[in-house]
């Protein structure tokens, strides 16, 4: 990033607006050139000024974010929405939007959104995806099913369960069970394909189908809850491995 990144905010909340204005003020690289909590009249303010970056709410009165996106002419910004519905996640993809914050917005997951925005390195913690050796990188795992040694594809992988002293491997067409604990099995699970959901549950990415509320649905049909701890780890792992893919 070289430079300013200019900013506008659209949304209808006065105070959410204002915690947005006071995470902008303490960046240095971000400039506010507008805001309007009334998305119609945004439209026009957004053409000329011309920001960067818009920060976007969803649910507003009259137009709500996507019709925002969608009515853009001309000059097309960057855009993180913010909300207090998780719902829209994966709908956001389909905008090719920058972040997506959930409400109410803690400052370093803001400060993640925006150095994403610059194309910077991330300022807040986070670890580094581990690198297998050259020549070691794998596509399965090995699993022990009684007395049986199964190679296992990651891409046929949907979900993995904990069941007590066992783990439950869900597959397209079966289910595989073996001796192992969950945390063994993140452990060999690439973290750029999977993530942890909840205390009993890792998902492949690629096999989320849909987010309603706070329940995830896969491409089988299987619906897993998101844990209340995991939420926000969530979603921010569904836009860090989009930013990997733009």
């Amino acid at each position: 990033m070289s430079g300013i990144l200019r900013c506008f905010i659209v949304e209808d909340e006065p105070d959410a607006r204002i915690v947005l204005k006071k995470y902008i003020e303490r960046v240095p690289f971000l400039e506010l050139v507008g805001e309007s909590g009334d998305p119609i009249s945004a439209l026009f303010q957004v053409s000329n000024t011309r920001p960067d970056l818009l920060f976007l709410d969803i649910e507003m009165p009259d137009m709500n974010g996507f019709e925002f996106i969608r009515s853009l002419n001309g000059h097309k910004p960057q855009v993180i929405l913010v909300t207090a519905y998780p719902d829209y996640a994966l709908q956001g993809y389909d905008y090719q939007v920058v972040d997506y914050l959930l409400k109410p917005v803690p400052f370093d997951r803001f400060l993640k959104g925006v150095y994403k925005a610059a194309n910077l390195p991330a300022a807040v913690d986070r670890k580094p995806e581990p690198e297998p050796p050259k020549g070691s990188q794998k596509s399965y795992l090995l699993i022990k099913e009684n007395k049986k040694i199964l190679r296992i594809s990651f891409d046929d992988i949907e979900l993995v369960e904990a069941t007590g002293d066992y783990v439950k491997i869900h597959l397209d067409q079966r289910i595989v069970i073996t001796h192992s604990t969950l945390t063994k099995m993140e452990e060999q699970l690439p973290r750029l394909l999977f993530m942890r959901i909840n205390r009993s549950f890792i998902i492949r990415k690629n096999a989320i189908a849909q987010i309603d509320g706070n329940e995830i649905t896969t491409l089988n049909g299987r619906k897993v809850p998101i844990g209340v701890t995991y939420r926000g780890t969530v979603f921010d792992e569904l836009y860090i491995q989009k930013s990997y893919k733009s």
